[in-house]
């Protein structure tokens, strides 16, 4: 059954998710302090009458959610590792060139020319059916729009190239998903070499 994403409800797998991981960490703390060996299979959440609750059964019952949650962390690191990877080369260029941040994204930025005229024309021309307003109207809006594509383009252009100058490796690890056999017909013998 499909059910709608709303904000009380995302508030609801965000705060179920961190409840589990808290969960997690505290019998993994519990664990090591008493010397036990549980498994996650074995992690107690609750316990009605004499029904015990364990982890384990709660992420298989929540696991497209689980799932959910895990690919929005992995955007998040994502987006911020590549953050931290355009500053970082910025500074180092402009240490490099013994110049401010600000002075060297300025030099980046003074190639950036204005749209012209007909550049705003071929722009409304291209979408007046869905920008259904008269041109004199959103002219304005549209040479900003230009100009900031062009920013955006002159930035890219420039850490593509600090990219090939500095050498930039990114070590996160992409998400992966245990894949069983599921018990479906497999090809060749078993101890053939993969």
């Amino acid at each position: 059954m499909y059910r709608q994403e709303t904000p009380a409800r995302s508030r609801f797998v965000l705060t179920f998710s961190l409840l589990l991981v808290t969960l997690g960490a505290g019998a993994c703390l519990a664990t090591e302090q008493s010397g036990g060996s549980a498994t996650q299979d074995e992690t107690l959440v609750a316990r009605v009458g004499s029904v015990e609750i364990t982890e384990a059964q709660i992420e298989e019952a929540q696991a497209a959610e689980l799932q959910q949650v895990a690919q929005q962390r992995y955007e998040i690191l994502e987006r911020g590792m590549e953050a931290a990877i355009a500053e970082t080369l910025i500074d180092l260029e402009a240490a490099a060139k013994g110049m401010t941040t600000d002075e060297l994204m300025s030099g980046v930025y003074a190639d950036v020319s204005a749209p012209t005229e007909a550049d705003v024309d071929a722009f409304y021309e291209s979408r007046k059916a869905r920008i259904n307003r008269p041109k004199e109207e959103v002219a304005a809006q549209i040479r900003n729009y230009l100009v900031q594509q062009s920013r955006q383009a002159a930035y890219g252009a420039f850490l593509d190239g600090l990219k090939q100058r500095y050498e930039v490796r990114r070590f996160l690890e992409p998400i992966r998903i245990a894949v069983g056999e599921g018990g479906g017909p497999a090809m060749g013998p078993e101890n053939a070499p993969v």
